[in-house]
């Protein structure tokens, strides 16, 4: 079966955000710094990144937090921001 371009999306972007979690420790860990349960991470990972502003400002701060080189932490933060937020 082939795939539409809207499918290859949907799987680059869930990869994207499991490679984004992975790198700030995985989803418990992110789970504990935002102050949320780790399901409610993992639904990230099917339904995309919330679109709150607050939640996405917070994961930037941990991805700055994490003393990465800068061409990483600019590939993680519009891993962050691609999204339109509303």
């Amino acid at each position: 079966m082939r795939q539409t371009y809207h499918d290859v999306m949907e799987t680059v972007k869930q990869e994207n955000i499991r490679y984004l979690l992975d790198t700030l420790g995985g989803q418990a860990q992110v789970a504990t710094e935002l102050g949320i349960s780790r399901q409610a991470v993992n639904q990230w990972v099917s339904n995309g990144l919330p679109r709150d502003i607050r939640t996405r400002v917070h994961l930037h701060q941990l991805v700055r937090d994490l003393g990465l080189k800068l061409p990483q932490e600019f590939a993680l933060t519009d891993l962050i921001y691609e999204d339109k937020v509303k």
